[in-house]
């Protein structure tokens, strides 16, 4: 695949940065405590209001843990995403991103915020481009209408 053209979201694989992420499905929604937790096999990514896991932070806490032959320091990762970038990563704006630029340039994703997220169409990797192969922290998550509805209702609350 040409990484300098978006893929179509026929297209089953998704962008050459996308590794599988089909098998992450919504697993818990929380709407009194606003958290979302989506899984799948590999990887488990949560998110829950900044607060509730940093006092001084505002907006969300994105918290990714991946399973595999990495160290423990390699296998968990938290960043922050205030309401803007949330919407955005999950697709529920056509936001293309802040600070995207460099990723845009790159990759031709329809919304990203380098260090954080880059997403094309359903396709969804935090908070980085990557397969993974190369034991990066990333997870890639097939973005379903039931997740959407899920972040859409924590924010909206």
């Amino acid at each position: 695949m040409d990484m300098q053209r978006p893929p179509t979201l026929g297209e089953q694989q998704g962008p050459q940065w996308f590794h599988g992420g089909g098998g992450m499905k919504l697993a818990a929604f929380d709407q009194g405590s606003r958290t979302v937790v989506i899984s799948g096999g590999a990887a488990k990514l949560t998110v829950r209001p900044a607060q509730s896991v940093a006092p001084s932070e505002s907006g969300w806490a994105v918290e990714w843990e991946i399973t595999g032959n990495l160290s423990p320091s390699e296998r968990w990762g938290r960043g922050y995403l205030d309401d803007f970038d949330l919407a955005a990563a999950f697709g529920l704006s056509a936001s293309r991103g802040e600070f995207g630029d460099s990723h845009l340039a790159k990759y031709a994703p329809d919304s990203a915020d380098p260090g954080k997220y880059i997403r094309t169409g359903e396709f969804l990797n935090i908070p980085c481009p990557d397969t993974g192969f190369n034991n990066n922290q990333n997870v890639s998550i097939r973005i379903t209408g039931e997740i959407q509805d899920a972040i859409r209702e924590i924010i909206e609350r």
